[in-house]
């Protein structure tokens, strides 16, 4: 039986989704028995969710930071000032409520939903889940030393090496792994002759999409997880009107958070990958241009 490897970044992404991550969740758990994960995997997305909210926070601070209605003698007597002044005063004030929770997130893990969902299915019985151990560790140094992918971009760390040496190690199944990381699709085929060596078993499929792997081992997605990853791939289609920019132009306005495929203002998120693996994307809200920053590096 095929085993299914979700990469950090894709669980990452359920605090950026625009759907109900929660009900999402709930779904892939309908899976368990066919995820494997990693004590590696699992320590970083407990690091990166507190990246991923704080970033959150400041995001969602700009939202609440405004001023109030500007007022004269004049526009004090017209009808309807004293309840728009009202409503900002209460907007605001539900904004500090609202972000005081958001913050107590990140102080509190047992408090944020999206953690606890992860938490359960990464303690599932019947999930697989791998343990550090000290072969892999060194087999992750010398890989890092040779590199060899997949290798994380830092290079003090060993985070995507360790990863890949505990399911070369462990896993005696047919593997499919879920991931945005580029650097295993860009050596896919080394990979699946490494996987297959070492393990006689298959490497079948690296795609970016939960639900391609579910049906690459019969399984039928979830409507809700379908929907979802539907409108993430219309976000990051492409902008021909880019394309008229260089390199260096198209990054100084990404780095203003300036959309250079219609002009209005987007932002910038990320938060860190396998120990040191930096992931950073720009994203416009207004037209959906989606970004990866680290293709500037």
């Amino acid at each position: 039986m095929a085993k299914i490897y979700p990469d950090t970044n894709k669980f990452i992404d359920f605090y950026q989704a625009a759907l109900d991550s929660i009900d999402i969740f709930d779904q892939l758990s309908a899976f368990s028995k066919d995820i494997v994960l990693t004590e590696q995997t699992i320590t970083e997305f407990r690091r990166n969710r507190v990246k991923t909210l704080r970033w959150l926070v400041k995001e969602f601070h700009k939202t609440i930071s405004i001023g109030s209605p500007y007022t004269t003698t004049v526009l004090r007597a017209l009808p309807g000032h004293k309840e728009l002044t009202d409503l900002a005063v209460a907007y605001k004030e539900k904004g500090k409520e609202l972000l005081k929770f958001l913050q107590g997130l990140i102080e509190d893990e047992t408090k944020d939903p999206i953690s606890q969902k992860f938490l359960a299915l990464a303690s599932d019985g019947t999930v697989r889940k791998i343990s550090l151990n000290n072969d892999a560790i060194v087999r992750a140094q010398r890989r890092k030393l040779l590199g060899n992918a997949p290798t994380s971009p830092d290079k003090h760390t060993i985070g995507d090496e360790l990863i890949w040496e505990l399911l070369c190690g462990d896993l005696k199944d047919d593997l499919i792994i879920v991931t945005r990381d580029k650097t295993f699709f860009d050596n896919r085929s080394l990979l699946e002759e490494e996987y297959k060596e070492r393990t006689k078993y298959t490497l079948l499929l690296i795609t970016e999409s939960f639900g391609d792997a579910l049906k690459q081992i019969g399984r039928v997605p979830p409507p809700q997880l379908v929907t979802a990853e539907k409108e993430a791939k219309k976000q990051s289609r492409v902008f021909p009107q880019t394309h008229a920019f260089t390199p260096e132009q198209l990054k100084a306005m990404l780095n203003k958070e300036i959309c250079p495929a219609c002009g209005k203002e987007g932002r910038i998120w990320g938060f860190d990958g396998s120990d040191g693996d930096m992931f950073d994307c720009f994203q416009c809200h207004s037209c959906g241009f989606l970004q990866d920053l680290n293709e500037f590096i």
